[in-house]
């Protein structure tokens, strides 16, 4: 993955904020996706309708069913666009028999109802991984953005519906009376004009809703895996390698040219030996310089970030008219009545299905601490081995031993382990076993005394700075770590 051609700015971001940077990729690149959509998807519902020809409804009901395929046609389109590249209909087309291998049956059958469909989806093709590796991705992705992508099937389906009732609305609005047309009465409506009517109607709404979809849960993809690989560090560094590397060349260019001119007016210089024009190699980093570096880049306003937040605030409206008459006819009012009752019901019955499914979640919290389980706490964390057994009885004594033997890196490490084994095993902090440093203090906050949480986060601080950037902690920081660790760490929780 060539990182240097992305075409978005790469950084992490708040869910929300990647799910609008897939609609602004969606509304970028609309040439693209529909020069492919409209060539694929109007033959596709043709070829349907033939086959249904007598009961058009199950023409549209196969159309959505498909939507999966169709998923994967525009997320091979933005998977390329954001290197650079943009497909054409005959690429895209070669490209659909490999599609057919990355979970498509799965999505066409225990999968099709997955409300995560858009994020599970850029796994499961782009990755190339299947059975347990791909499920174990997965759930690493998954653990931040998951509920962000169901959120998103759900809005973007209501939007489809209300596009769709929009339309209909419209031509209600715009066709002359004379003419007794009413699109309202097509869901009523058996015959086979109306319902192909609808079916075309239906394309406009999934037309708008779907590209955007694709490209808002791709992005979230994109944001999770550069909060977890560090993609926009890894720009940075490269950049910055650039920016150093030219700028060597050309002062290694100008000391050349200056010595050149300097060996030229010596008089009695003899013939000078021909010059490459190779540039010079540049000054390798030293252990002295490597820290002021990182301060300079750190510095720098590329790494600033700036938020800006928006709030609602009441507004003094006139009242309305209650005297106006009413409009509408009775067909109206029961159709959107039965409308509204389908909605209630379907919210209903929503609603039961996420008890069942999430029963593990409340039930315990009903049942209080009576029948409540609690999950034994993890025996590694990112390869730390936290089991009590493997810890000396003194640590901060241990570590500090082991300062003062000169084993500055066993000492820090000893003092960090036995602080994550004491917060999973006596303050009961869930954390599973692939949590970074980062994932540790986040979960920690809020659960944690104020204590104790001052000094994870201090030695976590120190830790990574010996164990990332090689900078040894000075004496009194162990020492102030050590005689902290029992007010702060074995006090009662």
């Amino acid at each position: 993955m060539e990182l240097e051609s992305i075409s978005v700015e790469i950084r992490p971001r708040n869910p929300w904020e990647a799910m609008d940077l897939g609609f602004s990729m969606a509304r970028q690149w609309w040439r693209p996706v529909y020069t492919v959509w409209f060539p694929i998807l109007l033959p596709l519902l043709l070829v349907l309708h033939l086959v249904f020809w007598s009961r058009p409804f199950l023409a549209l009901l196969a159309l959505w069913w498909l939507k999966p395929l169709l998923d994967r046609i525009l997320l091979h389109i933005y998977s390329r666009s954001v290197f650079g590249e943009q497909p054409t209909l005959r690429e895209t087309l070669r490209a659909i028999p490999s599609m057919l291998g990355t979970g498509l049956v799965w999505h066409l059958t225990l999968l099709r109802l997955d409300p995560s469909r858009s994020f599970r989806l850029p796994v499961m093709q782009l990755e190339g991984l299947s059975g347990k590796a791909r499920r174990a991705r997965y759930r690493v992705l998954a653990r931040r953005g998951n509920t962000h992508a169901q959120a998103l099937t759900l809005i973007c389906v209501h939007l489809e519906s209300f596009i769709l009732l929009g339309l209909m609305g419209l031509l209600y609005l715009l066709v002359p009376e004379a003419w007794d047309f009413n699109p309202f009465k097509v869901l009523t409506d058996d015959s086979v004009g109306s319902q192909i009517a609808f079916n075309i109607l239906y394309l406009a709404p999934v037309s708008l809703i779907e590209p955007g979809y694709v490209a808002a849960g791709f992005a979230l993809y994109l944001n999770r895996r550069t909060e977890l690989e560090g993609w926009d560090i890894e720009l940075k560094f490269r950049r910055m390698a650039e920016r150093l590397e030219g700028l060597a060349r050309r002062v290694a260019g100008a000391a050349a040219a200056l010595l050149l001119t300097v060996f030229a007016a010596l008089p009695g210089t003899p013939p000078q030996a021909a010059i490459s024009d190779e540039p010079l190699a540049p000054t390798p980093l030293t252990a002295e310089v490597i820290p002021a570096t990182i301060e300079a880049v750190l510095a720098h306003e590329d790494f600033e970030r700036k938020k800006t937040y928006s709030i609602w605030l009441p507004k003094d409206t006139d009242a309305t008219n209650d005297d106006a008459p009413a409009r509408g006819e009775p067909w109206l009012a029961n159709t959107l009545a039965q409308m509204a009752e389908l909605l209630l019901w379907g919210l209903v019955a929503a609603g039961v299905i996420l008890l069942i499914v999430y029963h593990e979640r409340w039930l315990p919290a009903l049942k209080g601490d009576v029948g409540r389980r609690e999950a034994p706490p993890p025996p590694t964390v990112s390869g730390l081995d936290l089991r009590p057994e493997s810890l000396p009885e003194d640590v901060p004594g241990t570590a500090l031993a082991l300062w003062r033997k000169g084993r500055p890196r066993e000492a820090m490490s000893l003092l960090y382990r036995g602080c994550l084994s004491l917060l999973v095993n006596r303050h009961r902090l869930d954390l599973p076993e692939s949590a970074t440093e980062g994932d540790v203090l986040r979960l920690a906050q809020g659960h944690l005394p104020a204590q104790a949480s001052r000094y994870l986060d201090r030695t976590t601080r120190l830790w990574q700075t010996l164990a990332y950037a090689h900078r040894l902690p000075t004496e009194a920081d162990i020492n102030a770590l050590c005689e902290e660790w029992r007010p702060s760490l074995e006090a009662p929780p």
